[in-house]
């Protein structure tokens, strides 16, 4: 055979090669995708099958290897990659419109979270400079987010009616770490024995009478409760009392009576009707707070002398010390202490910030200017101190406050240099805090916050929840209880000896006790008539309304009655219950006691007469 034969040859025995299916794999690499895949699944159908069935796990996983790799080289169809083809070819042209479209949406995201957010506005600079929790709102964006909640497209997509849409977004939504902060308090205090908070209280945040917050009634559920099952006021409680007292009577006066056709007491004198169905009020105390639960001087001390070593204390006693920086010390360290203290509850309801008026952050500027101007432009121009504002928006009279404010932060620091020095390195202060830092904050705590109380058990202590409610020169004070309450002397409650230094709260007004209603705020009076306005601004740093002008204190001719008990507002005849007190009862009981003591004498003798009797027998028998 010549060499062209040769060559004939060996082209037509490698093309019929190509029909052999021991050598489809070399003719599948010069072959298409579609050519590749259906020699693949000829070849997975002439293989033979596994002789050896021993594993049915490693044939299970050959075969789902399989069914994985046909899906992987399973084609799309023609139609779908003609379509993402035209996709892909239109992106690549309209690339810059929709860049364009793109940035806009992102230009308008931010913009609208910079307004939402405060920074355009000038809100977030005075947010994060301070640690404040709550955020200034402006009445525009109040506007503004009422309207779009009364929208028809807003209420169609949340399902809310115009009534709801309309009103105002709720605190709780907004303060949410102020609401656990009131409930945790709330039921540190409900837990403790004789610890009391109304159910009906919450934190109201903005207060109704102007400042951040404060507590009033949230909610109206449990009123119904006691209306219909417990006496609440003092007057329903006595009257209770005394109809038991006159049942008692009624029932003993008609058993002697029966025994005795001589007695006509029950006929002769007179008794007050006695009600078939007694409807009662709601509960008078709305806050009981009780000394288990409150800073006194000997917590502090039961606290602090064991970490203070002998040395120092022999050279600085804590036991010298007055109940205030005592309190200091105390609050300080049981900040540091965080959630292990048991007072972790009360100390997360005080503000982060100092706010009595002679702390930095008041006597500062407090209005943030529109515009950036350099540092050296703001230095030259005057700030708008707190005073200012109250002299410029409320007509205070601050003359002389700016020496005054500086003389009382001196001294300030002065106490709490010296109680740095002396004892904080013996407590705890919070992580990233100086000890001068932490003293500050909790001396200016005492300083507003502190109540009086009796010498028995601390003239200054810091009541905790007590301190949230808002002042009101009308409304009635704190109750501080004795454990000798009677309601028979007047008093709005029975008290027992563990009520002793009990802090209480009612709802007073002008001396007369007023029911709550659901949105209306709890208020007390902080009975501190002598101070003046910059006393008020000092210590607790806000100027109430009865001292904002120039008032003078008229003292009356004749002497001030002061009714704080519900027995002033009684639609009943006093004249009535002074005869009962006074007269009938007395006299009805002198005379069931006689007639008791009667009954013992003639019982006696009797008695006797029998026994002598007896003995007489006796005698003659034998």
């Amino acid at each position: 055979m010549g060499k062209k034969q040769k060559q004939q040859h060996r082209s037509g025995s490698s093309s019929s090669g190509d029909k052999n299916p021991g050598q489809q794999s070399s003719a599948s690499a010069s072959s298409g995708r579609g050519k590749s895949t259906s020699s693949q699944q000829q070849q997975q159908q002439q293989q033979p099958p596994p002789q050896n069935n021993k594993n049915p796990q490693q044939s299970r996983q050959n075969n789902v290897q399989n069914k994985t790799q046909q899906q992987q080289h399973t084609p799309l169809p023609p139609q779908l990659e003609e379509k993402f083809h035209e996709i892909e070819k239109w992106m690549r042209s309209e690339q810059q419109g929709i860049l364009w479209v793109l940035g806009c949406v992102t230009l308008g995201c931010l913009f609208g979270f910079g307004i939402g957010s405060g920074w355009l506005t000038g809100g977030a600079s005075f947010y994060y400079s301070s640690s404040s929790t709550t955020m200034p709102v402006s009445p525009w964006r109040v506007e503004l987010g009422s309207r779009i909640r009364g929208s028809l497209w807003y209420q169609t997509l949340f399902l809310q009616s115009s009534s709801a849409a309309q009103a105002p977004p709720s605190a709780l939504l907004h303060q949410k770490q102020q609401t656990a902060m009131y409930a945790v308090l709330r039921e540190a205090v409900v837990r403790e024995k004789n610890g009391f908070v109304h159910p009906d209280l919450g934190i109201m945040i903005p207060a109704p009478c102007g400042a951040p917050r404060g507590i009033g009634m949230v909610k109206d559920g449990w009123h119904k409760c006691q209306s219909a099952c417990n006496p609440g006021v003092a007057k329903e409680k006595m009257d209770l009392h005394r109809n038991q007292q006159a049942k008692l009577m009624r029932a003993n006066a008609a058993a002697s009576a029966y025994d005795d056709p001589d007695n006509s007491t029950s006929r002769v004198l007179w008794l007050p009707p006695i009600p078939d169905h007694t409807v009662y009020k709601q509960e008078e105390v709305l806050v009981r707070v009780p000394l288990t639960f409150q800073m006194t001087r000997q917590v502090a001390l039961d606290t602090l002398l064991p970490r203070i070593p002998g040395d120092v204390q022999r050279k600085a006693n804590p036991q010298d010390l007055d109940d205030a920086a005592l309190l200091v010390l105390l609050l300080a360290h049981e900040r540091g202490v965080g959630r292990h203290s048991r007072w972790f509850p009360y100390i997360a309801s005080l503000p982060r910030e100092p706010t009595c008026g002679y702390s930095s952050l008041l006597r500062q500027a407090t209005a943030t200017p529109t515009t950036h101007q350099s540092q050296s432009q703001q230095q030259q121009q005057p700030q708008n101190t707190a005073a200012k504002l109250l002299q410029e928006e409320l007509g205070v009279d601050t003359y002389g406050w700016k020496g005054e404010l500086a003389k009382a932060h001196k001294h300030a620091l002065r106490i709490v240099h010296g109680l740095t020095k002396d004892y904080g390195t013996h407590i705890l202060h919070p992580d990233g805090m100086t000890a001068m830092t932490n003293l500050e904050w909790a001396l200016c705590q005492v300083t507003s916050r502190a109540t009086a109380g009796s010498e028995a058990y601390g003239s200054l202590r810091m009541v905790p929840l007590v301190d949230m409610i808002n002042h009101d020169a009308a409304a009635g004070g704190f109750v501080e209880l004795t454990g000798k309450e009677r309601l028979a002397h007047g008093n709005f409650l029975d008290a027992t000896e563990d009520s002793a230094g009990t802090f209480c709260v009612r709802s007073v007004r002008h001396g007369r006790r007023k029911a709550l209603k659901k949105g209306q705020e709890l208020l007390v009076n902080y009975n501190v008539p002598h101070y003046s306005p910059l006393d008020w601004f000092v210590s607790l740093g806000f100027v109430p309304p009865e001292r904002q002008q120039q008032w003078e204190k008229i003292d009356a001719a004749l002497p001030r009655i002061r009714q704080d008990h519900d027995a002033a507002d009684a639609d009943v005849d006093t004249q009535q219950q002074e005869l009962w007190d006074t007269k009938y009862g007395p006299e009805l009981l002198a005379q069931y006691k006689e007639q008791q003591k009667k009954k013992r004498n003639k019982h006696k003798t009797t008695t006797t007469e029998e026994a002598t009797t007896t003995t007489t027998k006796e005698q003659t028998a034998s």
